[in-house]
């Protein structure tokens, strides 16, 4: 008796809908003072046509000295937060480094996930598929502050004729 062998296929329609973009690829804070501020704006953008969650963690060796937050929506929690379709949000990173940190290159990574929320109108298997881009974050200590200056010349016409 022969075994027959049925395969069989199993289709599942995935709509590929959700991208994730996350500008700029890379953020570096040059000259930064120990014990000083520095701050980039980073655009979170959901190109899909549903909203979704999107995660913003953080690693590397200046991890613990990132932080962010919204100007256009204080209350916003730039840790976890709803991106509308086809939308853009600006989130502010900050690098706030200690006072007793050691003048030198650190080198620490954004992770930005975009999760898709449920629908409860789907029926069936759902299949969620989350979406990951990774920044790069360099930041340069220094030492040195300036806070003396000198304006060598200075022009100004006049607005009315």
């Amino acid at each position: 008796m022969k075994l027959k062998t049925a395969a069989i296929f199993l289709l599942i329609e995935i709509d590929i809908t959700i991208a994730l973009g996350v500008g700029p690829s890379s953020l570096n804070f040059d000259r930064v003072l120990r014990g000083g501020y520095s701050e980039q704006t980073l655009h979170i953008t959901n190109t899909g046509n549903e909203p979704a969650e999107m995660k913003i963690e953080k690693e590397g060796d200046a991890a613990e000295w990132l932080r962010f937050f919204s100007r256009a929506d204080p209350s916003l929690n730039p840790n976890s937060f709803v991106a509308a379709p086809r939308s853009t949000v600006a989130i502010q990173a900050v690098v706030t480094p200690p006072l007793d940190a050691e003048v030198k290159s650190y080198d620490a990574a954004i992770i930005v996930t975009s999760v898709p929320l449920s629908n409860d109108s789907e029926r069936g298997n759902v299949l969620g598929i989350n979406t990951a881009v990774r920044a790069t974050v360099h930041i340069e200590l220094t030492g040195e502050q300036i806070v003396d200056y000198a304006v060598e010349s200075l022009s100004i016409r006049d607005a009315e004729e």
